[in-house]
């Protein structure tokens, strides 16, 4: 056979530790029951991200990819490829790790969109998505690095009120705190960690 279509799902990146959605017990839909939302699916709901991003950041730390390995079965697919017998890999995974393994992305289609680019979903600023990792698996909300660069020239000095939200905290208690050496609370005045809620949120081109 020299014209292949192989169709994936979760199943095969889940011995890498990344769930599937709805296994029972395991999988990330049955995990979601203390976010209160009505359907577990809402988690991916747009219009529910842009209204309160902290609720799809809460549990974006767990289907984030976090590691470059990838499975034999990965592997597999790019192997198909190199041997010129793969016409299309269609995949509803969105970890991106079949590009990882080496497959091509005009060899694959993304059904459900990966976390490979992540957009600003207010001025649609993409960029390479691994390039919020850090953000989501601290918890925190990824701000648009061009929209944050538009405020701060706009404001002279850049001198903005900071406020770093918390994918994991209370929408009344997303002001960073840090501890002094004395063990007492103070406003976090670290430059690097402005947040400022004003910029838009990069969201991973996931639907």
């Amino acid at each position: 056979s020299s014209n292949i279509i192989v169709i994936t799902g979760a199943g095969i990146s889940t011995s890498l530790g990344i769930p599937d959605f709805r296994s029972k017990g395991t999988g990330l839909y049955s995990k979601l029951e203390h976010l209160g939302l009505g359907d577990p699916q809402e988690v991916f709901d747009i219009d529910v991200f842009k209204d309160d991003p902290t609720i799809f950041y809460s549990v974006a730390r767990d289907i984030v990819p976090a590691t470059d390995r990838f499975t034999p079965t990965h592997k597999f697919l790019a192997m198909l490829h190199q041997r010129g017998k793969l016409l299309t890999n269609y995949s509803q995974n969105i970890d991106n790790l079949e590009v990882k393994a080496g497959l091509p992305k005009d060899k694959l289609v993304q059904c459900h969109g990966s976390f490979g680019t992540a957009s600003c979903v207010q001025c649609g600023f993409q960029m390479d998505g691994e390039a919020i990792f850090p953000d989501i698996k601290a918890g925190d909300i990824p701000r648009c690095p061009r929209c944050v660069q538009a405020l701060l020239a706009g404001n002279g000095n850049g001198r903005r009120r900071k406020r770093k939200r918390s994918a994991g905290a209370n929408a009344s208690s997303r002001r960073k705190v840090r501890r002094s050496a004395s063990g007492d609370s103070t406003d976090d005045d670290d430059n690097s960690d402005y947040d400022l809620p004003e910029a838009g949120v990069m969201k991973p081109d996931i639907t």
